[in-house]
């Protein structure tokens, strides 16, 4: 019984000698992966070495005041300005007017008018004329409500105070900034001239 036991582990060495017929093993991509865009680089460690975990530091953020958004207008010798300019005139200007003094094309004309309405707070009014010509232009009213503007509140305090300056008109509950810059003057010339 030994004997047929040493010769099968003998017959059994010489197979796993000859080695059995396997693909080769994939050699190592010498590019590693690509990381997502964002992500955060890790430091680089010897082969063969494990990488360290590096301890969460506490987050030395700092709270940060909010920006202002303020309607800023665009640099005066700017293009933009030119076009402002022009869509300010009682008239208005066309379409053909605005793209012969900026050499624009019509629809870079028409992209900056629609970006300069929200950005400026300007309301652009954009009507055809006889000719059919597109004519923009600043909407003196707009079309909202009146208690879209100033609330009964605010009206009330205005008729009781009557004020006469700017400085007077902001005190009053209601009005800040941006609406006495849009309304201000408009509010003063009626309160004087009752």
């Amino acid at each position: 019984m030994k004997n047929n036991q040493a010769t099968e582990t003998t017959q059994a060495a010489a197979v796993a000698e000859q080695g059995a017929h396997v693909a080769p093993e994939k050699a190592p991509s010498k590019k590693g992966a690509s990381q997502k865009k964002g992500a955060p680089k890790g430091q680089k460690t010897a082969k063969g070495a494990k990488a360290k975990v590096a301890p969460k530091k506490a987050s030395k953020r700092t709270a940060k005041p909010a920006r202002k958004k303020e309607a800023s207008a665009p640099r005066a010798e700017s293009k933009g300005a030119k076009i402002i300019d022009m869509i300010g005139r009682a008239k208005g200007a066309t379409l053909a007017e605005i793209m012969k003094a900026t050499d624009w094309q019509a629809h870079s004309v028409r992209g900056f008018i629609s970006i300069a309405a929200k950005k400026h707070s300007i309301n652009i009014e954009s009507s055809k004329n006889e000719a059919g010509d597109r004519v923009y232009k600043i909407a003196k009213e707009q079309k909202v409500p009146a208690y879209v503007v100033f609330t009964d509140n605010t009206l009330i305090a205005i008729a009781e105070l009557l004020p006469d300056d700017e400085a007077a008109l902001v005190a009053i509950p209601g009005i800040g900034a941006r609406k006495l810059e849009q309304y201000g003057p408009d509010v003063l010339e009626l309160v004087r001239g009752r």
